[in-house]
């Protein structure tokens, strides 16, 4: 069983190696005037507090393997995405430059601080369920431990496959507007027209999926309050919030938020008015 004095050392370790991996790449972006490095690492650097975690506490279980695979396989995927779209692209992510812009000259300690050391502490904080398997000796013995780490697995596996359908889906029609073969304003094709973030939304489910295959460990339940700082970061913080204040002033944005919720999906094909105004009077 793991003690508070374990947890406290293996979370530790976590951030520890977090807050390296931040440090080592906001040097890099700061030198390159490329803040939008810190994208990429986010699912790495909670990978890395996970894996710090287990180290550091001597021992491996099934249970540390499996949720340090789960969680490696999401920030694998995550960063090839993100990373891949970073190199297509010829200048910094508008939200990076346009800090540095309202920062002034003093920019570069703000980055370091508010954009990369910031996200070391919250990547440890995601990191939780992690750091919690990983730090355990024991498990809690329930007779419903099986079905509930089952039912994890099974939520992880929606929550990426949702998340890994949007950004394809997202893909295709940014390559159709390049292409000019498409005028719309916004992808609203396929889980775009039941939700205005199909990615965000995933990502939060398959950390809830994490956090109950955290449940079967002493302080597993610390894996809930992470699922939830997931969804609150990108429900309300640096996920929609950030990205729809620029889309508001998109032609064609209110019509699509008028009949798609931003993030939990409507399970209808079409939105209920459209419905209304075709049933005969």
């Amino acid at each position: 069983m793991a003690s508070g004095a374990d947890l406290l050392h293996a979370w530790l370790w976590a951030l520890a190696a977090a807050t390296c991996l931040q440090l080592v790449v906001g040097v890099v972006g700061i030198v390159r005037r490329d803040n939008g490095l810190v994208d990429v690492i986010w699912g790495p650097t909670i990978v890395l507090a996970g894996w710090a975690a287990a180290i550091s506490a001597g021992h491996f279980g099934w249970r540390t393997w499996l949720i340090l695979g789960l969680a490696t396989a999401w920030a694998t995927r995550l960063a090839w995405h993100i990373g891949a779209r970073h190199r297509r692209s010829d200048t910094e992510d508008w939200r990076y430059a346009n800090w540095r812009e309202q920062w002034g000259a003093l920019w570069w300690l703000r980055s370091l601080g508010q954009v990369y050391l910031l996200q070391a502490v919250l990547g440890t904080l995601v990191a939780a369920p992690l750091v919690a398997v990983g730090a355990s000796r024991a498990v809690r013995g329930w007779w419903w431990d099986p079905w509930l780490l089952t039912l994890g697995v099974v939520v992880w596996v929606a929550g990426l496959t949702i998340e890994v359908v949007g950004d394809r889906q997202l893909a295709r029609f940014l390559a159709d507007k390049r292409a000019d073969l498409t005028d719309e304003p916004f992808c609203t094709r396929g889980l775009w027209s039941r939700t205005r973030h199909p990615n965000y939304f995933g990502e939060a489910v398959l950390w809830w999926g994490i956090a109950g295959v955290s449940l079967g460990v002493p302080w597993g339940w610390i894996g809930l309050a992470s699922a939830a700082l997931v969804e609150i970061l990108v429900r309300w913080v640096s996920g929609i919030p950030i990205l729809e204040r620029a889309w508001r002033q998109r032609d064609g944005f209110a019509e699509w938020a008028a009949t798609t919720p931003a993030f939990f999906p409507r399970l209808t094909s079409r939105p209920r008015h459209a419905r209304t105004e075709e049933t005969p009077s």
